[in-house]
């Protein structure tokens, strides 16, 4: 039978070894600054964004790339504010109306116990007490 050519076992461990260590440090590097890839992941998106609608105002209007840029930032920031102005005032009725839920339901409680529709101390929920 032929001999199979010497290995070098230990060789090959240790390079197999710093591969795994490599790679869990890369993963351990990735995870801790998933925050700063994202931002700068969302950075560039924006900027792409910007460059794609100043390129087409300046195409349209014939002005500079420059003053393209300002006023499609100006544009943006001003549909984000028309929509915060918007939308804003639903959520804040909404918040309320959450902060106030505990009380209303403790009060529907007591109605449904002076009308005798749930005996005392029993657990009143909205469905059993409509009011």
């Amino acid at each position: 039978m032929p001999e199979a050519p010497p290995t070098n076992d230990l060789a090959q461990t240790f390079q197999r070894t710093l591969i795994v260590v490599a790679v869990v440090i890369g993963v351990a590097i990735i995870w801790l600054a998933h925050e700063v890839f994202l931002l700068v992941f969302a950075g560039l998106l924006l900027g792409i964004l910007l460059d794609g609608l100043a390129g087409l105002l300046s195409r349209v209007t014939h002005i500079g790339r420059g003053w393209s840029i300002l006023v499609t930032i100006l544009v943006i920031v001003g549909i984000i504010v028309l929509l915060v102005n918007l939308v804003a005032p639903g959520i804040v009725v909404q918040v309320e109306s959450l902060y106030l839920m505990p009380c209303r339901l403790q009060c529907a409680g007591e109605v449904c116990e002076a009308r005798g529709e749930v005996a005392h101390g029993q657990k009143v929920g909205v469905v059993l007490c409509p009011i």
